[in-house]
C-alpha cells in the first residue's frame, strides 16, 4: 500500500522541487535574454543590409539613367557617322576606278 511520508521528507522534497524549478526558470530566462540579444543583432544586421540594398538600388537607377543617356547619344550620332563613312568609302572607291 501507500507508504506514509513524513512531514520533514515531504517538506524537503517540495523545497528540492521548488529549487529545481527555480533553476530551470532561471535558465529559461537566461535563454530568452540571450535569444533577445541575438534577435536584436540580427535585426540590426538586416537593417544594415536593407540600407545597402537601397544604396545599390539608387546606384543602379543612376547607372540606368546614364546608360539611357549614352544610348540616346549613340543613336543621335550614328546616322551622321554612317554618312561620313559612306562618303569616305565613295572617295576611296572613286580613286581606285
Amino acid at each position: 500500500m501507500a507508504e506514509k511520508i513524513s512531514d520533514d521528507k515531504f517538506k524537503a522534497d517540495v523545497i528540492r522541487f521548488i529549487e529545481v524549478a527555480n533553476q530551470k526558470f532561471d535558465g529559461l530566462i537566461a535563454d530568452v535574454r540571450t535569444n533577445a540579444f541575438k534577435l536584436d543583432r540580427l535585426e540590426n544586421g538586416i537593417n544594415q543590409v536593407a540600407e545597402k540594398l537601397d544604396s545599390v538600388a539608387s546606384d543602379v537607377k543612376s547607372l540606368s539613367g546614364q546608360f539611357t543617356d549614352v544610348a540616346g547619344m549613340v543613336i543621335r550620332d550614328h546616322p551622321p557617322r554612317i554618312e561620313r563613312l559612306e562618303e569616305r568609302t565613295d572617295v576611296l572607291e572613286s580613286e581606285v576606278h
